[in-house]
């Protein structure tokens, strides 16, 4: 390490170095070069300083713009692929860093760019960190679910304990319009036996979301029975899930079930005539014809189930009530024709 300091009062006096001797840590070392200069044993007077010091002047003095040339990896005896490939590696980093407009500001703005992308670079780890563990919680919470699920299969009969799937699987497994579970229950009660086809086709109608009226709707007397046994299935089911741990209010379920369009499905299945039957509610047009082609859809459905379990009876009943619901303007290709 050098100084310098003028003589003669301050005027323009020689130069003088002052050279002194410092310890430094090895992290302070940026690059070794490859230049030796070879000092004398003691370095204890200033004269052998100011020696020293000369040749590290000269030494500088012999390479374009005195900058002494870095020692290579070979010159250590490493010719190794892996070297080369560090080597090269660590070359295109400097020049990138030297072309870096940061390089150019004073050292302790850099050090506060420097400081602000380590934060940055901590936010970005912490970040990583926590979007791994939300993906083990949903998969944790994916799991829980589907034990809750099969346990409430096995609950209602649809797999047995070994995961096998029985008859109520098979009819469950056909319909995708509606709680299949819930449709499941109510054909092996026995409810669809001992309603008609009208009925049972107004009766569907209550597994459908529609539009809430503020209409008070008074169900027919020849409706009242399903709808009643439809409500206390559903509690039944509800409470089967709330028992295997699944998030479902018994009571709300069971409530949820609307009879605004059963009164116009029954009246249609019977054969009236589409300005009849919105006279039955106060639904828009378009929302009865929506409604009436799910629920065709839906004996479609099953039908196949009773396909699936071999119930002649029950097929012939759904397929009666498909015919009744596809007739009319309700099921042409356009308004217009």
């Amino acid at each position: 390490s050098s100084s310098s300091s003028g003589g003669g009062g301050g005027g323009g006096g020689a130069f003088v170095p002052q050279v002194h001797i410092v310890t430094v840590e090895m992290q302070c070392i940026a690059a070794v070069s490859s230049v030796r200069i070879y000092l004398p044993s003691s370095l204890a007077g200033p004269v052998l300083k100011k020696q020293a010091y000369n040749q590290l002047i000269t030494a500088q003095n012999n390479f374009p713009g005195r900058r002494l040339p870095i020692v290579q990896p070979e010159e250590f005896g490493l010719h190794s692929a892996d070297v080369k490939t560090l080597t090269a590696r660590l070359s295109s980093l400097s020049a990138r860093l030297a072309a870096s407009p940061i390089s150019a500001k004073p050292e302790r703005e850099r050090q506060r760019y420097f400081s602000l992308h380590r934060q940055q670079q901590a936010c970005v780890e912490r970040m990583q960190v926590l979007k791994a563990e939300g993906r083990v919680s949903h998969l944790s919470q994916f799991r829980t679910e589907l034990k809750s699920r099969l346990r409430v299969l096995r609950r209602l009969g649809h797999i047995s304990n070994d995961g096998v799937m029985l008859q109520k699987g098979k009819v469950a497994a056909e319909v995708e319009s509606v709680d299949e579970l819930l449709v499941t229950e109510l054909i092996f009660a026995g409810l669809f036996n001992t309603l008609d086809a009208s009925q049972v086709c107004a009766l569907l109608t209550c597994l459908f979301d529609m539009e809430k009226s503020k209409d008070i709707v008074v169900l027919r007397p020849e409706l009242e029975h399903g709808y009643a046994a439809l409500k206390d299935t559903a509690l039944q089911v509800a409470r089967v899930q709330q028992e295997c741990k699944l998030g479902i209010d018994p009571m709300a379920y069971s409530q949820s079930f609307q009879t605004g369009i059963m009164n116009t499905a029954y009246l249609w299945c019977q054969g009236k005539s589409f300005v009849e039957v919105c006279g039955a509610c106060s639904m828009f047009e378009g929302s009865i014809i929506r409604l009436m082609r799910r629920l065709e859809e839906l004996m479609r459905e099953l039908v196949a189930a009773a396909i699936a379990i071999g119930n002649e009876e029950l097929q012939a009943k759904f397929e009666e009530g498909s015919k009744r619901i596809k007739r009319g303007i309700m099921f042409q290709g356009s308004l217009y024709l």
